[in-house]
């Protein structure tokens, strides 16, 4: 007998064993589709995000995709009925809240724990205190979407509120994003912010030699020209020619290969306009580069935006959470919350930076007969990409020094 109940136990352990197995395949599959309906989602946000963004378009311009659209996610978590709907369909997002959190979940966590590059990206509810908020909304917002969800006292003491979010910004981006908020972002009549901040500054895998960059003329429009540090080195780099678009497009990776910046350069000093409206297409053409070995001449810049969302995001169909017809019960019991401001700062740095080329012929293992010039000396637009994903965390355009 004692014979028989081993025999039955050692079954026992093996079919549990075979279960948790099973368990984690079908956990991991279900990640994986999550993460690519995410993907796939912050695209196509990415693209129409770009078409609604008003202003001069000889302006810089850096914004975050990606951290936008992880708030609208968790955003999401919490909003009912049409107001939920118009969200969805906004962000591309899955009806299936399940599969957004698990998605953005296999989105963030890899991107906010890797050591190649310095990535803060910080998202936040700050509710005024009379909408007590769902602890089920704080954990999602943690868990999926690495967010906070705080209460700050906006009704009576507007001053400390905005207060305290400027510390929590520059606390989440390790003192790089300060002052986030002025004081004329919010009064006693707040109910509702939206906050993200985002910095990256990351190394290059095929850096630029700093006693190269010298001052070179950038062509601000066709007759306009000022002197700026241009950077310079030659080595193997992922590059094509579009017809279609009439730009170049170069792909610059970041250390470990995870991060990319994806540059479109358009032929004519003036035509940045242009290529902007096609920005659909090129992102279809970044899937069509090929390793080269190029000239590359890039201006070394710094950009540092500030983004009011709210009219942008009731141009892409997200209206009612601005109203009082809100639905946003699964963030409070309170009735008539509503989104008062949606928020967003973004830096980035581009330098030098990186293990410097000294080859000219290095390529990504094959040596190519022709080289190819890439001389950034006007307008162009650039996006940072996780290639894993082929998620947008950055974008925007570079137009002056």
């Amino acid at each position: 007998m004692a014979f028989n109940i081993q025999v039955f136990v050692l079954l026992m352990v093996a079919a549990t064993l075979e279960a948790v197995s099973l368990y984690r395949a079908v956990d991991e599959k279900n990640s994986t589709h999550a993460l690519k309906a995410v993907s796939r989602s912050n695209n196509n946000f990415t693209v129409d995000l770009l078409k609604a963004i008003e202003g001069d378009r000889n302006e810089n311009l850096v914004i975050s995709p990606l951290s936008l659209h992880a708030a609208l996610g968790f955003l999401a978590q919490g909003a009912q009925g049409s107001t939920k709907q118009q969200i969805l369909k906004a962000a591309y997002l899955p009806s299936d809240d399940n599969a957004t959190r698990e998605g953005f979940r296999a989105m963030l966590h890899p991107l906010r724990n890797n050591t190649n590059y310095t990535l803060h990206l910080a998202n936040a509810a700050f509710v005024e205190k009379s909408f007590p908020l769902k602890q089920s909304f704080r954990e999602v917002a943690r868990s999926s979407f690495m967010a906070d969800a705080k209460t700050v006292d906006f009704a009576n003491n507007a001053s400390g509120a905005i207060d305290a979010i400027n510390q929590w910004a520059k606390n989440s981006t390790a003192g790089k994003i300060r002052n986030f908020m002025s004081q004329n972002d919010a009064d006693s009549k707040t109910k509702f912010v939206l906050a993200n901040a985002l910095y990256f500054n990351g190394t290059w895998e095929k850096g630029f030699n700093a006693s190269q960059t010298k001052k070179r003329p950038f062509h601000v429009n066709s007759e306009t020209t000022v002197q700026t540090d241009m950077m310079t080195t030659t080595a193997g780099f992922n590059y094509t020619y579009s017809k279609e678009l009439g730009a170049q497009v170069l792909a610059l990776n970041y250390k470990g290969g995870d991060i990319r910046m994806i540059i479109g350069l358009p032929d004519n000093i003036d035509g940045l306009e242009a290529l902007e409206s096609k920005i659909d297409e090129l992102k279809k053409t970044m899937g069509k580069l090929f390793p080269q070995t190029v000239n590359v001449t890039l201006p070394k810049f710094k950009i540092e935006q500030e983004i009011y969302y709210d009219n942008i995001l009731q141009k892409l169909g997200i209206t009612e959470v601005f109203s009082p017809e809100a639905n946003l019960s699964g963030i409070s019991d309170v009735n008539r919350l509503a989104i008062s401001n949606v928020k967003q700062k973004a830096v980035i740095e581009v330098s030098e930076n990186g293990t410097v080329s000294s080859a000219a012929t290095e390529t990504t293992g094959t040596t190519l007969s022709q080289t190819y010039d890439f001389i950034a000396d006007h307008g162009f637009l650039y996006l940072i990409e996780h290639v894993p994903t082929s998620a947008v965390i950055i974008c925007g355009r570079y137009t002056k020094p």
